[in-house]
C-alpha cells in the first residue's frame, strides 16, 4: 500500500532528524507513526516499535498516542482482547499523568473495542460511565450510540430512542 510505504519512509526520516537534534519525544512520536504504518499494513513486526516508543517517553501525550495506536494495531491484526488490554492500560497511564483528553480518548477506544468484541455488558457499563464525564464530551455520541444500540437489542426502545436522539445532538 503506497500510503503505508510512504508513511514508513517519512517516519524514518523524522526518526533520523529527531536523533540528530537529540529530541527523544519527537523520536518516540515518529516511532509511533512508523509502527502504526507497519502494523496497519498487516505486519506484526511493528508491535515491538510501540514498546520502544513507550520506553523512550513512558508518559505524557506521546505515550497516550502510542497506546491509542497500539490498541488500533492489535485490533487490525485481529486480537481484540490484546487491543482492549493495552487500551485500558493506556487510559490508566494517561489518567495518572493528568492527560484528561488522552485518557478520555483511550476510554472511548476501550468502549468501541468491547462493543466490537461482543462484551456488551462491559460496554454498557463503560458507556454509562463515560456519558457526561470530564474530557469525554467530544466522543459522547459514541457512548450514547453504543448504549442505545445495546438497550435497543434488549427491547428497551424508549431508552434507546432517547439515547439515539442525544447522540445525534452530540454529534452535530
Amino acid at each position: 500500500n503506497f500510503q503505508f510505504e510512504s508513511g514508513r519512509r517519512e517516519a524514518e526520516r523524522a526518526i533520523d532528524h529527531a536523533r540528530a537534534i537529540g529530541d527523544v519525544e519527537l523520536e518516540a512520536d515518529a516511532i509511533v507513526t512508523q509502527a502504526s504504518c507497519i502494523a496497519k499494513d498487516g505486519d506484526s513486526s511493528g508491535m515491538e516499535l510501540f514498546d520502544r516508543a513507550l520506553e523512550l517517553v513512558g508518559h505524557g501525550r506521546v505515550a497516550a498516542r502510542a497506546y491509542t495506536n497500539l490498541g488500533v494495531a492489535w485490533a487490525s491484526l485481529g486480537d481484540l482482547g490484546r487491543a482492549i488490554e493495552v487500551s485500558v492500560e493506556g487510559a490508566a497511564r494517561a489518567a495518572q499523568d493528568g492527560d484528561v483528553q488522552g485518557a478520555a480518548f483511550l476510554r472511548g477506544n476501550v468502549l468501541g473495542l468491547r462493543f466490537d468484541a461482543g462484551d456488551w455488558e462491559e460496554a454498557l457499563q463503560e458507556a454509562s460511565s463515560l456519558i457526561g464525564s470530564p474530557g469525554f464530551n467530544r466522543q459522547e455520541y459514541l457512548a450514547l450510540t453504543v448504549r442505545a444500540t445495546i438497550l435497543e437489542s434488549r427491547g428497551d426502545l424508549a431508552a434507546a430512542g432517547g439515547d439515539f436522539e442525544l447522540a445525534l445532538e452530540s454529534a452535530r
